[in-house]
């Protein structure tokens, strides 16, 4: 795995660890991603939202929690509330 860092200052990290795991540049992941920018500091950054969705759409998924213990699946990339946790 080719090592990727955020530039420096920027809160995109989660976005140069999608890169790393998919084997992508940082600048494809960017293209795919729809960050935010936070209000108060102006510095873009990715929502857990967009991290599922984004990961669910190059083919991966994801478990932020230690409690999810079933599979998730998303059925429209488009649209992260289509989150379904399967028992």
């Amino acid at each position: 795995m080719k090592t990727i860092k955020q530039p420096v200052g920027s809160g995109i990290c989660v976005l140069a660890c999608v890169a790393m795991v998919t084997n992508r540049s940082l600048e494809d992941v960017l293209a795919m991603a729809r960050p935010k920018r936070c209000p108060a500091t102006g510095i873009e950054f990715c929502p857990l939202t967009e991290q599922l969705r984004l990961l669910a759409e190059l083919g991966y998924s994801a478990g932020m929690s230690l409690s999810w213990e079933s599979p998730v699946g998303i059925t429209n990339h488009d649209d992260i509330d289509s989150v379904e946790i399967h028992d």
